[in-house]
């Protein structure tokens, strides 16, 4: 859950959640820390893709939305 940055930092994960599987609390802090990066990482493939020969790139919708790739051949 994101929250505003007077709140724990902008961040808020419910503990509920963890108290059966304590060990997900850092894959999951993980997860959201790299979010960003992982979407820079995600909008390079694509943009590399549109330029690789015989690939077809399709995005439907904003940025983040879902995005098709077809090949030929």
């Amino acid at each position: 859950m994101i929250t505003n940055d007077a709140e724990w930092g902008g961040w808020r994960v419910p503990g509920a959640e963890y108290d059966l599987y304590p060990e997900r609390i850092e894959h999951q802090a993980r997860v959201i820390v790299s979010a960003p990066r992982l979407a820079a990482i995600a909008r390079s493939l694509v943009d590399a893709l549109r330029e690789a020969p015989g690939v077809t790139v399709v995005s439907t919708g904003a940025p983040g939305a879902q995005t098709s790739v077809f090949l030929r051949g």
